[in-house]
């Protein structure tokens, strides 16, 4: 009976020794574990908004503009909104207004980062080649930002950007032998013709309505002008179809070459002297 106790003990004894041997390997193998973790440089879950607070921290004025046009080109500059930019850059509204302060001061911004796009040409061209760049650098950047151009002739814009296409066209009237005064008020003849008529053409009565495939209007355009009232616009009526027919681009080169006949008329050539 004795002999069965003392086993019995010894079982006990060799049992919880046994037992905390274990607990003791669990445990190294455990924290060994979490070491070799750390010593591989095991990362932790990125927490939400990290990727926003990197957004901010590049955040910037450039940025800003370049997603503001985004937003037009697509949808209008009537979509342009501190929400939807920042649902465009994935930051938060209120973060915009330390690189924008308004929405007018951004339409402003736009607009410049417009005009600083356009081609200039060089001031080595002759004048009258110099004018027609200008014009056709305008007249591209107006087509490929239908939505956003308007901007550049309704909002006041930085003096560098503003004065851009101006000095461009002051120098080639000088150039062509023009007085000061007359030059300032050839530029601006110029220029509002040039801007003029690319307002009128991205205003929806040539741009998406010209049809290059039959050289006209395109049928539902057609169908408006044929319905206006006979009684109150005869000519326009009568002269519909004509007026179909004049292509945007013919339209604009006349009217450079009217203009540049008026405003650069061609200098009288030199009769060779008889011997």
């Amino acid at each position: 009976m004795a002999t069965i106790n003392a086993t019995s003990k010894v079982k006990r004894r060799a049992g919880k020794s046994v037992g905390k041997s274990v607990g003791k390997s669990a445990g190294k193998s455990v924290g060994s574990s979490a070491d070799c973790a750390r010593a591989l440089g095991a990362a932790r879950p990125p927490r939400r908004g990290a990727s926003r607070r990197t957004a901010r921290h590049v955040l910037g004025p450039e940025l800003v503009v370049t997603a503001a046009l985004r937003i037009a080109d697509a949808h209008g500059a009537d979509a342009v909104s501190m929400r939807a930019l920042a649902a465009e850059l994935g930051v938060e509204a209120m973060s915009l207004y330390s690189h924008v302060p308004s929405k007018e001061v951004l339409l402003g911004l736009m607009a410049a980062r417009l005009v600083e796009s356009m081609p200039m040409p060089s001031r080595t061209l002759q004048p009258r080649r110099r004018l027609r760049q200008l014009a056709d650098g305008m007249r591209s950047t107006a087509h490929a930002h239908p939505n956003v151009f308007p901007l550049v002739v309704l909002m006041p814009l930085k003096m560098r950007a503003a004065v851009r296409p101006t000095e461009v066209a002051l120098a080639a009237f000088l150039d062509a032998g023009l007085g000061d005064a007359r030059a300032i008020r050839c530029q601006r003849v110029f220029l509002s013709f040039v801007r003029g008529y690319l307002l009128w053409e991205i205003g929806g009565l040539t741009v998406g309505r010209w049809s290059a495939r039959n050289a006209s209007l395109a049928p539902a355009s057609m169908a408006e002008l044929a319905s206006i009232d006979a009684a109150e616009f005869p000519e326009t009526l009568r002269l519909a179809t004509t007026f179909a027919r004049i292509s945007p681009d013919q339209a604009f080169e006349e009217g450079l070459d009217s203009l540049m006949a008026a405003l650069l008329p061609e200098a009288p050539k030199k009769s060779r002297s008889k011997r």
